[in-house]
């Protein structure tokens, strides 16, 4: 039955990939811009959405707390703050897509959530209200950061801070998609140890897990992966929200079984958006962000009722 689904969903996401490719408001005459033009945006849509899955997957189990994902915690406001800053002090700089000022921005918030939830106790629903409101905090240093540095190009900062697959390259493109490839095959060998931590601290530490050093190592890795998604295609939310719930239902909690179906929805999930940002309204193009929000908020207060209900 696993080998079934797991041929289906990704002979679906090729299926979605292509048609992505081939549809759009623009009509390519030439098999050649569709290569240079189309595909390198696909295959970032498809990688990005891949990694912001697969995050909110960890940091449900990070925080043991289903409604976590890297733009509700604030974690991508982390890493859009430290780009958009290191850039006002003229000491941004960026290797193959991966801001290192956005890393540190990620990793600045999402300690403060760590220490947070572990120092103060506080419950689920008390921990997503801290990482919403550093959420509004590092949105509004950014806003207000990039009205001063682009006072001419406000719509372009509106549309950075909402995603934007316009400007993908190729090569930043493959290096995202070998990113997310590394991931699920780093994630898939600590599997066990994320099953453990899913289930809470007393039980990680019952069966021999350091809890302390895999967070750190959970957390690091988050943090690399949304601050790539952040450097290229600015802040995407609610694609770690919904998936990891979906996958769960079908799937279970393991995350050998979990991961990888996962990641290929994540996928499936951002190309589809993407595919509707530029086609709902030609020429026009929506930020692809308001579209996972459209899905994304809806599903995040139905969990967030269903939780409190229990």
């Amino acid at each position: 039955m696993n080998k079934f689904f797991y041929f289906f969903i990704t002979t679906f996401l090729i299926a979605t990939c292509f048609l992505s490719i081939y549809l759009g408001s623009e009509n390519f005459s030439n098999i050649n811009w569709l290569m240079e033009l189309r595909l390198p945006r696909v295959l970032l849509a498809a990688s990005v959405g891949g990694l912001l899955a697969i995050c909110g997957l960890v940091l449900q189990a990070i925080f043991s707390n289903p409604l976590c994902e890297p733009y509700v915690l604030g974690v991508s406001s982390g890493a859009t703050l430290g780009i958009v800053l290191a850039e006002f002090l003229g000491v941004y700089y960026d290797f193959a897509g991966m801001s290192f000022s956005g890393l540190l921005g990620a990793l600045f918030f999402s300690f403060i959530l760590l220490y947070w939830a572990k120092s103060n106790r506080i419950s689920q629903v008390q921990l997503i209200l801290v990482g919403v409101m550093l959420n509004f905090f590092g949105s509004s240093l950014v806003g207000l950061i990039m009205v001063l540095l682009h006072p001419s190009g406000i719509e372009g900062v509106i549309y950075w801070m909402l995603g934007d697959l316009s400007k993908a390259e190729i090569g930043s493109s493959i290096c995202a998609f070998v990113v997310l490839i590394a991931s699920v095959v780093f994630l898939l060998k600590q599997s066990k140890n994320l099953d453990a931590l899913y289930l809470g601290n007393e039980f990680a530490r019952g069966v021999g897990i350091n809890t302390l050093k895999l967070r750190t190592m959970m957390v690091l890795w988050s943090g690399i992966v949304v601050s790539i998604s952040v450097s290229l295609c600015g802040m995407i939310g609610f694609v770690g929200l919904l998936l990891p719930h979906l996958i769960r239902k079908k799937q279970g909690i393991l995350f050998k079984n979990t991961v990888y179906p996962t990641a290929v929805l994540g996928s499936v999930f951002l190309v589809f958006c993407d595919l509707v940002s530029r086609n709902i309204y030609p020429p026009k193009e929506f930020p692809i962000g308001v579209i996972t929000a459209l899905v994304g908020a809806p599903t995040f207060l139905y969990v967030l009722i269903r939780k409190n209900k229990t």
